[in-house]
């Protein structure tokens, strides 16, 4: 069975805040229209989606709230993420097999991925 990831909870959030501007957009009667934004993005980091910098600016704050020291360092960080980008589970900045927005799993200093490709 696969752990969460106790900083992951705060994801839940980050969905619940996306579900609730998609309705505040629906309500207003502002439909949307099907463009490259709405599509699923394979292999992306949310940092790097157009149309998701809301949800990146919720992600960025959580990772500026975690102590120094839980932090992985930056070169480790980005390594993590490099992996993290070749693997065919990444969508829409998301692990398919944990769920969790993989730019904050991978800030922390202490987690690993869920099918241990990186530590």
């Amino acid at each position: 069975m696969l752990e969460p990831c106790v900083y992951c909870a705060g994801a839940v959030i980050v969905l619940f805040a996306n579900a609730v501007l998609w309705f505040l957009d629906r309500w207003k009667g502002q439909q949307r229209r099907m463009d490259s934004n709405d599509r699923k993005c394979k292999r992306c980091l949310i940092r790097e989606m157009a149309g998701h910098e809301k949800i990146y600016e919720i992600i960025r704050r959580m990772i500026d709230d975690l102590p120094h020291e839980e932090r992985a360092s930056d070169s480790r960080r980005e390594d993590r993420l490099a992996v993290c980008k070749q693997c065919e589970r990444l969508t829409d900045g998301m692990c398919a097999a944990c769920g969790c927005y993989v730019e904050l799993r991978a800030t922390i200093a202490d987690q690993t991925c869920p099918y241990d490709i990186w530590k």
